[in-house]
């Protein structure tokens, strides 16, 4: 057959998992069957249909009954509608002394696994049979523990790794009698096109290295599987997904992320999930599903794009020192069905917001009606108004899946930055080092675009200015220096798509046209004209402005250092307390992220958003 040092290289290996993926796996498979395809007139040459018999089944492991990714678990299965589900054990929690709270723990299975529309077959794991009592539970509430069944020519074999000892202890080994039980069982079945092997405790786990039930498993019962052409075995107990090597034509597998408590390192099968397998002829496939793979068919309908439209914020105004300001918000509906809709504040970590009531709720009826709702908000002062605050809204109608989406109000522009003069220029060398660099105001406060939550990645800019020129710093902290995008290497090339920074500059502050200019770590540069609305982006036109810009290297961080000719903004000399609109943006290229110093609830390119610089003595 095969020697035990064969055995012994084989099964060092055995922890370490395969297939190792958390959305999907992809299982092995048996040789093909016979049965020729058949290809149809169309749809071409790859069109061949198979015609064997096929079927799907669940394996899922350790789900304890109460918790909710088991219930989700469920749901999700009976959208597949598998032929059945095979659950490999730890089905409750287990390990009580009276009986009545162990009948109590079942009675609770029993509610929770009602809720299959397909058949359980249940496997018994140490949480369900530990000692005497709750073996003697067990067997009367449910029969057996080891058992087979076939199924459209597939034979299915059910062993019982938690056979107790004359004294009522787990003897942790298939017993003399089952295993009798199981020779006999797969030598009358030696036609079955594919055979399965089901149990709690993967007993195989740790041979060669001292475990004694790996070394019975190994030298008594995995030769019956290899003699009678078993094809796979699974078990649980492990809360977590393993696939071991193939010994003998025989795939071993654990699986057992149903529900129970998992671990935090998910590239070592840390993760919660069951598994679909799928039966066509001879051959067997599967795959590894996690918890929200799965959705039904009422996901999304087509007047589900209508939704949003139901909810309007008007826009927050902040007093000037803070306090209490309202939100507003607009329901209404042309869908032909009623629809309730729920409101609910979501404030982040970093949020100084406070808002009242907690949950507003209304009933929308079909026809258009218009309802609203009002929120109270208070916040300390306008410099904190950021993060903005969110909202999750749950939109809920007869017979379909509740849809929850997240919206927020944007915040009216207030963003001021201060610019003072420059007693003496900056040297434009990319190093930040000038006297006015260590003086001026720091513009830090970073976030994305709909100011749900500031930037991950730090960006300070600072700005001054003397008759000639308007002066900006940016140090962009940055701990992968080495991964910086730089591609765009010609002026007016897509800089934006590299590691960047984007200057907007409303000089008439009419909150309509500016100057953009853009920027990489290279001093590569993009500039243009622009116009726009809040609604799209306006065309932009050539504007070759000129300008000076240095980039450097510190030891986290990337910098930048530009001065603008006022006369190239088409300025004259600003005077003391002069203001123009100011954006100032952050591409990160490796990460994604775009930051912005004013928020504009949208793209770059939506002046009215802009914050203010004031240009001072």
């Amino acid at each position: 057959m095969f020697s035990n040092r064969s055995l012994g290289k084989c099964f060092c290996k055995l922890l370490l998992a395969v297939l190792l993926l958390p959305a999907l796996f992809v299982g092995c498979q048996e040789d093909s069957g016979s049965e020729q395809p058949k290809t149809p007139a169309g749809g071409g040459p790859l069109a061949n249909i198979q015609t064997q018999e096929t079927f799907n089944f669940v394996v899922i492991g350790d789900t304890r009954t109460g918790l909710a990714v088991f219930k989700q678990h469920i749901k999700e299965i009976n959208l597949l509608d598998p032929d059945f589900v095979i659950d490999t054990g730890d089905l409750i929690n287990g390990y009580a002394n009276e009986v009545q709270t162990i009948e109590a723990m079942w009675d609770k299975f029993d509610a929770v696994v009602k809720a299959f529309k397909v058949p359980l077959v249940m496997v018994p794991g140490n949480h369900d049979i530990w000692d005497t009592n709750s073996d003697q539970i067990y067997r009367r509430r449910y029969g057996t523990t080891y058992f087979s069944f076939s199924h459209k020519g597939v034979h299915f074999v059910i062993l019982d790794s938690e056979t107790l000892g004359e004294k009522g202890e787990p003897i942790n080994r298939i017993a003399d009698d089952q295993l009798r039980w199981l020779a006999n069982d797969l030598a009358g079945h030696k036609d079955a096109k594919v055979t399965f092997v089901f149990l709690h405790k993967p007993l195989w786990q740790n041979y060669p290295i001292g475990s004694e039930s790996g070394k019975h498993w190994m030298e008594d019962v995995h030769p019956i599987l290899a003699k009678h052409g078993v094809s796979a075995v699974f078990a649980g107990h492990v809360h977590k997904y393993m696939r071991f090597p193939v010994v003998d034509g025989v795939h071993y597998y654990v699986s057992g992320g149903g529900g129970a408590e998992i671990g935090n390192d998910e590239s070592s099968g840390d993760f919660y999930h069951y598994c679909l397998v799928k039966v066509r002829g001879n051959r067997w496939q599967m795959a590894v599903i996690g918890p929200g793979a799965v959705k039904a068919d009422t996901l999304v309908n087509s007047d589900t794009l209508m939704l949003p439209q139901i909810v309007s914020f008007a826009p927050i105004e902040v007093p000037a020192n803070g306090g209490q300001t309202v939100i507003d918000v607009s329901l209404s509906t042309l869908l032909s069905e009623d629809v309730t809709v729920t409101i609910k504040p979501v404030m982040g970590t970093a949020s100084q917001w406070r808002i009242e009531p907690e949950i507003q709720e209304a009933l929308l009826k079909a026809g258009g009606r218009v309802q609203a709702r009002r929120f109270v908000a208070t916040v300390p002062s306008r410099e904190q108004a950021y993060p903005a605050p969110g909202f999750s809204i749950t939109f809920a109608r007869a017979g379909l899946e509740p849809i929850t989406t997240s919206m927020g109000p944007p915040v009216k522009a207030f963003v001021l930055g201060q610019c003072p003069a420059a007693a003496a220029p900056p040297v434009i060398d990319g190093k930040l080092d000038d006297d006015v660099w260590q003086s001026t105001p720091v513009f830090s406060k970073f976030f994305t675009a709909d100011a749900s939550r500031p930037a991950k990645f730090a960006t300070q800019v600072r700005s001054s200015h003397d008759r000639e020129n308007l002066y900006l710093s940016f140090r962009c902290h940055e701990p992968n220096l080495a991964g910086l995008v730089i591609n765009v290497t010609d002026r007016d090339g897509s800089v934006w798509f590299d590691d960047s920074v984007e200057i907007f500059l409303d000089t008439n502050l009419d909150r309509k046209t500016y100057f953009q200019l853009v920027f990489n770590p290279a001093a590569v540069a993009y500039d243009a004209i622009g116009a726009s609305s809040y609604d799209a982006i306006g065309a932009s036109r050539a504007w070759n402005g000129l300008f000076t810009a240095k980039t450097g290297r510190e030891a986290e961080a990337w910098t930048l250092e530009v001065a603008v000719p006022w006369a190239t903004l088409q300025m004259e000399p600003p005077t003391p307390g002069q203001r123009i609109g100011l954006e100032v943006v952050r591409n990160r290229a490796q990460s994604g992220e775009l930051t912005q110093w004013s928020p504009t609830y949208g793209h770059n390119h939506i002046p009215q958003q802009y914050g203010t610089l004031i240009l001072g003595k």
